[in-house]
């Protein structure tokens, strides 16, 4: 859940798609949502090494790294109010 401008509860999408495409490549689902549902803010995001993307070819992205690295993104936006934690999980 996301705070909106107007202290409303809206509905959160998080986009998390195969390694091997780009969430450019989905930018006319995310549109048809975002018209259908004004409400919802989505999160998109490319994993280190995805297209257009900058990372370190001497690191290794492992499993474990990428869900620290998601875990410290939500772990952000909850402290900076951006996300709010529903009371019960909602799927």
């Amino acid at each position: 859940m996301i705070n909106g401008d107007n202290d409303s509860i809206n509905n959160v999408i998080v986009f998390l798609h195969d390694f091997f495409d780009s969430f450019i490549e989905y930018n006319y689902v995310i549109e048809l949502i975002l018209k259908k549902s004004p409400n919802y803010k989505i999160l998109m995001l490319n994993f280190p090494g995805q297209a257009y993307t900058i990372f370190s070819k001497d690191k290794s992205y492992t499993n474990y790294y990428l869900t620290e690295m998601i875990d410290s993104l939500f772990y952000h936006l909850s402290f900076e109010k951006k996300i709010i934690n529903p009371k019960k999980d909602v799927f």
